[in-house]
This record gives structure tokens, C-alpha cells and sequence, in this order.
């Protein structure tokens, strides 16, 4: 009897536990290492209109390259690779590393001081932005932002929501969809994605995006845009 009673008390407390680990969810906060190095490889598909398209494929690498002791990280980028409608670019390496510092809670900060009003509003339209708890799948979360006049970025809201949990390419992921529109009348840039965040940090570890309405430099009228993210192992 009291065997039976001892395992059916296992089975309350494993229960309860499970229980509790539930509750808890999910941080999709990325959890920053000075030094990390990451490469993602990105397919890119943009229509012009007119029968205009232009296909690329880039592979970057993301090191975070400093943590400030309010929890500030900076990431920089450089470009490795670069085929542009199935030819490979010479000038892949051209560009300087870019520098991205963000807030802890993944609001993008600064680009340095020569970056256009551009680079702040593609930016700010791929930003994962932290809930402030734990989350769970079906929860959901929203935040606005106001313009700034210093980097020329418009108001945007972001809307956010834990869709599962997937294995992706061997890494336990937080499947998430963002909505990120822009509040800025007939210019205004919307980004649809969906994204894959390891568990254990909150890196990127794959990444579908739909632009509509993008305005790029070089281009007349806004663009709209598929994207693929992929990391590279």
C-alpha cells in the first residue's frame, strides 16, 4: 500500500513539476557573449515592378563585439559573400563592418554616425523587441515607438506572437511571428515574419521575411521583398 501510495505521489510531483516548467515559458531575449560569432546566409527576391527583379544571396557574419554594463550589446557586421542574379560581386568586401548597438530588450540604439534615416528604419523593422517576462506559446505582445528626429527613424508598431516549438537544423528553436508596420502615411514599410530563436540565447537560427512597401536607396518607388535567414553551422 504504501508503495502504491509512493508512486502515485511520484506521479503528482512529475505532474506538478511539468506543470510549473510551463508556466515559466520561453525568454526571447537575446543572451549576448563579447566575442560571439555568428554567420547567416540570406536569399533575397525583390520585385521592382514592370517585370523588374533582382535576386541575391549574401553571407554575412555578426560578432558581438562589445556588452556595455547596462546590458547594451553591439553587433557588427561584415559581408563575406555576395551573388547577385546568379553572379558572384567582387566588391563583397568592400563595405566597412557596420555597428549596430542595441538596448538590452533588442530596441535598436545606434548606427553610427554616418548611417541614414534608411538603415535606422530597416533596422527597427527586423528588431526581436523583449516582452519584459516569460512568454508561452499563443502569447502575444505589442509595442510603439515614436519617431526620432536625431536618426530620421518614423513611428512604428510592433506586434509579436510564440507560435511553438520546432527543431531546426539540430538547435531547440521558439517559433515566433513579428509584425512590424510603419505609422508614417503613404510611406509607410511593413515587415511580415516569422522566425526561429534558439533556446538557450535567443540567436537568430532561421528567419522568413515579407516586405511591402520598402523604400531602398537607388530606387524610385518602394519595393517589395522576400527574404530567407539562415545560419550557417
Amino acid at each position: 500500500m504504501n508503495k502504491k501510495l509512493s508512486i502515485a505521489g511520484l506521479s503528482v510531483l512529475i505532474v506538478a513539476a511539468a506543470t510549473a516548467a510551463s508556466l515559466e515559458g520561453f525568454t526571447v531575449r537575446y543572451v549576448p557573449k563579447e566575442g560571439q560569432t555568428i554567420k547567416y546566409r540570406t536569399a533575397i527576391q525583390i520585385d521592382f515592378g514592370g517585370g523588374q527583379k533582382f535576386n541575391a544571396k549574401i553571407l554575412t557574419e555578426e560578432k558581438t563585439s562589445k556588452i556595455a554594463a547596462n546590458g547594451d550589446y553591439t553587433i557588427t557586421q561584415t559581408e563575406l559573400e555576395k551573388e547577385i542574379n546568379g553572379k558572384k560581386d567582387p566588391t563583397a568586401n568592400a563595405p566597412s563592418p557596420k555597428e549596430i548597438t542595441y538596448h538590452a530588450n533588442g530596441e535598436v540604439s545606434n548606427i553610427g554616425p554616418t548611417a541614414s534615416p534608411y538603415a535606422y528604419r530597416m533596422s527597427n523593422l527586423s528588431a526581436v523587441i523583449d516582452p519584459g517576462k516569460p512568454v508561452n506559446v499563443g502569447d502575444g505582445w505589442t509595442r510603439d515607438f515614436k519617431a526620432n528626429t536625431q536618426t530620421g527613424a518614423v513611428p512604428y508598431k510592433a506586434e509579436y506572437k510564440v507560435l511553438g516549438e520546432e527543431k531546426v537544423d539540430g538547435y531547440d528553436t521558439i517559433k515566433l511571428h513579428s509584425l512590424i508596420k510603419e505609422n508614417d502615411g503613404a510611406d509607410s514599410a511593413t515587415n511580415d515574419r516569422t522566425l526561429w530563436l534558439d533556446k538557450t540565447d535567443g540567436t537568430t537560427v532561421k528567419s522568413e521575411y515579407k516586405w511591402t512597401h520598402v523604400t531602398v536607396p537607388g530606387s524610385i518607388n518602394p519595393i517589395d521583398a522576400v527574404l530567407t535567414l539562415t545560419r550557417e553551422k
